[in-house]
C-alpha cells in the first residue's frame, strides 16, 4: 500500500488474503422513501439494475406506496444500465397496470425470422404477477418522472419506451445510452429444447464443460405498443441536468439537484437545490511522485 504522510510519499509491503464469494447478487432497490408535498403523496424509488431476484422486494415496496396512498412516482434509474426483460415489464405493471391483454414491449426480428415466431413468443404484455407468484401491486398512474443519466440503458430505456404510449413520462436529467437491441447467448448445448445451444440457466450442467466461450449476438430490437424503436440515439430528457461530481448531494434527501428537479416537476414550484462550494488547496510538489506509482 502508498501512503502519504508528513508530504513523504511510503511504499508498505503488505499481503492479503481475498475470499471470493460465488453467487453474490447486489439488491437493485437501493433507496425507497415517500415525501408529502403540496398535498401529494410523492414515491421515490431508486432502481439499479432489472434483476429477477428482488423481485419480491420491488413489488413490497410497491405494496408499501399503495398502502400509503402515494399518487405520483420518480424512479431514480441514473445508475441502471440494463438486465432482464421480463423484470422491466413486471416494474412496468407495478408502476401503470397488472392488465395482461396489454402490450408492453415486442421483439423486432430481421424479415426473414420474423414471421417464424408466434405473437405469444414475441410479445412482452403487461404482467398481473411475479415470477414468484405474488400478485402484483399496481399503482395504476398517468404520469411518471424517471431521472436518467449517461449510463441509463437497455431495460431502462425499454421501461421509458413500453410506459411511453401509456402515460406522461417525463425524463429529467441527461440523455440515455440508446441501447434498443436485444441479444441471445449461444453455448454448446445443440439440445437446448427450445432452440439448438440456446442459453439456459436450467441446463446449465448439459453443457460442454470442453468448450468455455459462448457467443452472444445481437439478433433485433424492441419496439413499444405504438411500433416505436428507433432511440439509438438515446432519449432526450425534458428537463436536463448533468450530475456535478463535486455537487451531488446524498441520495434521497429533497435538495439533491436531480431529485429536487423531478418533484418541482410535479408541484410546479421552482427546484430547491442545495449546493456546497468545495476550495481546494495546493497540493505539494511531491504529488508528483504519484504518476510514477504502478499497480501491482
Amino acid at each position: 500500500k502508498i501512503r502519504f504522510e508528513n508530504q513523504e510519499w511510503t511504499d508498505e509491503q503488505e499481503s492479503i488474503t481475498l475470499v471470493k464469494t460465488e453467487g453474490l447478487v447486489e439488491n437493485p432497490v437501493f433507496k425507497d422513501s415517500i415525501y408529502t408535498i403540496d398535498n401529494q403523496k410523492i414515491g421515490y424509488l431508486i432502481y439499479n439494475a432489472f434483476i429477477s431476484n428482488y423481485e419480491e422486494e420491488l413489488n413490497q415496496v410497491f405494496t408499501n406506496f399503495k398502502n400509503n396512498q402515494v399518487n405520483s412516482l420518480i424512479l431514480d434509474l441514473r445508475y441502471n444500465s440494463g438486465g432482464s426483460t421480463a423484470n422491466a415489464a413486471i416494474l412496468a405493471s407495478m408502476i401503470y397496470s397488472s392488465n395482461t391483454e396489454l402490450l408492453f414491449a415486442r421483439q423486432r426480428w430481421n424479415a426473414l425470422w420474423q414471421g417464424r415466431f408466434s405473437n405469444e413468443a414475441l410479445n412482452e404484455n403487461f404482467r398481473d404477477q411475479t415470477l414468484g407468484g405474488s400478485s402484483i401491486n399496481s399503482l395504476g398512474l398517468n404520469k411518471i418522472i424517471i431521472i436518467t443519466e449517461s449510463g441509463t440503458a437497455s431495460a431502462s430505456e425499454l421501461l421509458i419506451n413500453g410506459l411511453a404510449p401509456y402515460m406522461d413520462v417525463v425524463l429529467v436529467g441527461d440523455k440515455t445510452r440508446g441501447k434498443n437491441e436485444f441479444s441471445l447467448t449461444l453455448v454448446d448445448d445443440p439440445q437446448s429444447p427450445d432452440f439448438p445451444y440456446l442459453y439456459r440457466e436450467s441446463r446449465q450442467s448439459f453443457i460442454n464443460p470442453n468448450v468455455q466461450w459462448g457467443l452472444q449476438p445481437i439478433v433485433g430490437r424492441f419496439e413499444n405498443s405504438a411500433g416505436f424503436s428507433d432511440f439509438t440515439a438515446g432519449f432526450e430528457p425534458d428537463v436536463f441536468y448533468s450530475e456535478d461530481p463535486v455537487n451531488l448531494g446524498l441520495l434521497g434527501q429533497i435538495d439533491e439537484p436531480l431529485l429536487s428537479l423531478a418533484i418541482s416537476q410535479l408541484t410546479g414550484n421552482s427546484a430547491s437545490m442545495k449546493f456546497s462550494v468545495n476550495n481546494f488547496e495546493k497540493v505539494d510538489d511531491n504529488i508528483k511522485g504519484f504518476l510514477n506509482l504502478e499497480l501491482r
